[in-house]
């Protein structure tokens, strides 16, 4: 291919080449073999630009999906320690352990621990206990223990 292009090139500039003679021939051809050697040499050159450029933006590519990735872990942590600061506080306020609760929101951890609530309600049964007269609460009768010895021992 490269010959069929000399060739053409020859035929082309045929008329003003003659003039210049053997030796002007000579440069002549010598000058346009360089060109074309150059002109391969610039296609390779660019060639190589280009996957660089590419490779370049690939690493780019590669780093804004690493930060966006790192973005997004961060994002995941600053929700789980929010989350994790409204389970202590509804915890606190219902009066139930932290592990016990489960819920992605507030609202599901107030839900949660009202559930458990009442299921510890139902197994317990009342929350006030019944008062047992024998505590000195109450002495049953209307009397006071005191006065009851003093009536024995005859005090007034």
């Amino acid at each position: 291919m490269a010959e069929q292009t000399k060739t053409a090139e020859t035929k082309d500039n045929k008329g003003t080449d003659e003039t210049l003679g053997d030796s002007g021939l000579r440069a002549l051809e010598a000058e346009r073999q360089e060109n074309r050697e150059l002109r391969a040499q610039l296609k390779e050159l660019q060639s190589k630009v280009d996957t660089a450029e590419q490779e370049k933006l690939s690493k780019e590519e590669r780093l804004q999906a690493q930060l966006t990735e790192a973005q997004n872990k961060v994002k995941a942590l600053e929700q789980a320690k929010e989350l994790d600061t409204i389970r202590r506080d509804v915890a606190k306020t219902a009066g139930i352990p932290e592990h016990l609760l489960h819920g992605d929101s507030k609202e599901a951890l107030e839900a949660s621990a009202k559930a458990y609530k009442e299921h510890i309600e139902e197994l317990t049964g009342s929350k006030t206990p019944e008062p047992n007269p024998y505590l000195g609460n109450d002495p049953g009768n209307g009397s006071d223990p005191d006065t009851e010895a003093r009536k024995i021992l005859g005090f007034p």
